[in-house]
């Protein structure tokens, strides 16, 4: 996870819709620069006026077994694929 932070301003991030290297590129709704995390963990401005500008993980990612995410996270709520969860068609 990301801050939101970079030189004091907040910013809103969307899903731009494209990818690169199999990875959505986010773009932030204040200048539509887009962004992509790059490999040293950081998310790097890759386009318009912020390009260049990097913003620093706020919290590192953990791979752990389910059983160890729920026992630390007991009120997780958990989005299972169709038939165990509702889909787009039952929803209508």
């Amino acid at each position: 996870m990301y801050s939101r932070e970079n030189d004091g301003k907040k910013f809103e991030f969307g899903v731009s819709g494209y990818t690169l290297d199999q990875t959505f590129l986010l773009f932030d709704r204040e200048t539509d620069s887009v962004w992509y995390p790059g490999a040293n963990g950081e998310l790097n401005a890759v386009g318009g006026t912020r390009k260049g500008d990097t913003i620093p993980v706020a919290i590192k990612n953990e791979v752990m077994p389910l059983s160890d995410w729920l026992q630390k996270h007991p009120d997780s709520k958990i989005l299972m694929p169709p038939p165990h969860s509702k889909t787009i068609k039952d929803l209508r």
